[in-house]
């Protein structure tokens, strides 16, 4: 509310690290902008700095952020900011270009901070950080670009003059229908020509699933999951509409453990709203 009061062009949403943060925040935003009847854009930026930065500390990798955000019309751009420096941050920078439909941002800092003299230093020069950022935008095309920690007036002055009169490369994206887990995106079109998903992780679809639910066989119900995974489901369908039981607490007790040790979406499944909304 503030920020619209104050006159912004843009509300950024930066260095994220997980993707229901985020919808909270866009969700916030839009109740702002209701209230205040102007719109502006929305830029989300998340923050990869886990397995050499093409994943964020939540586990999400570049394909699961553009897959979760793609339906949000209001967010105009997408992109990463913070973590690592420009060469450690390329492929996931090169991911969303090559896959997000609208524009594309990139604020990395100068480069990983190294300890000199008891001091937190970044190491990377003006020059050296701008070379690997205008190969973000004559490569990759991205449309946004600054710096993030670590950058000086310097670094931006060096950078803004050698981007003055540069266009991004051009991008044509072509969006492919997706699902996301946690982890990553999953293609609805398969190799297969078909997708699989699994019915056994439900009341109805197994005596199995069902009897371990009554159990509260946790493990249990975590192994059948694995098992429909390994033998090629690319979905599971999880229900625990069983008449009897807290569906509420079984829902969240089941995808609590789902999401941590299977990396394939969830079709949530129930009679109830309040299970839907638990899971």
């Amino acid at each position: 509310r503030g920020l619209l009061a104050g006159g912004v062009d843009v509300l950024l949403i930066e260095t994220q690290q997980d993707m229901l943060a985020i919808k909270c925040c866009i969700s916030a935003a839009n109740e702002a902008m209701a209230e205040a009847n102007r719109r502006v854009p929305i830029m989300v930026q998340a923050s990869f700095d886990t397995n050499n930065g093409q994943q964020m500390l939540t586990g999400s990798d570049p394909s699961a952020l553009v897959a979760t955000f793609a339906p949000y019309d209001e967010v105009q751009v997408l992109g990463l900011n913070c973590a690592l420096g420009p060469y450690e941050l390329a492929e996931s920078t090169r991911y969303i270009a090559e896959n997000w439909p609208r524009l594309v941002s990139a604020l990395p800092n100068a480069g990983l901070p190294i300890m000199v003299d008891g001091k937190s230093c970044f190491p990377m020069t003006p020059g050296d950080f701008t070379k690997g950022m205008v190969r973000f935008v004559e490569e990759f095309g991205v449309n946004v670009v600054g710096g993030c920690c670590g950058t000086t007036p310097e670094h931006i002055k060096l950078l803004v003059d050698a981007l003055r009169d540069r266009a991004p490369r051009q991008r044509t994206v072509a969006a492919k229908p997706q699902v996301s887990s946690l982890v990553s995106a999953e293609d609805v079109r398969q190799d297969l020509s078909y997708l699989i998903v699994a019915e056994r992780t439900n009341t109805n679809g197994s005596r199995q699933f069902k009897r371990l639910l009554q159990e509260e066989n946790w493990d249990g119900l975590v192994s059948m999951a694995r098992d429909e995974v390994r033998d090629g489901s690319h979905m599971l369908d999880v229900c625990v509409d069983f008449v009897g039981r807290d569906g509420v607490r079984d829902m969240h007790e089941v995808v609590k453990r789902y999401i941590n040790s299977v990396n394939v979406p969830l079709m949530l499944d129930s009679t109830n709203p309040a299970v839907m909304e638990a899971g």
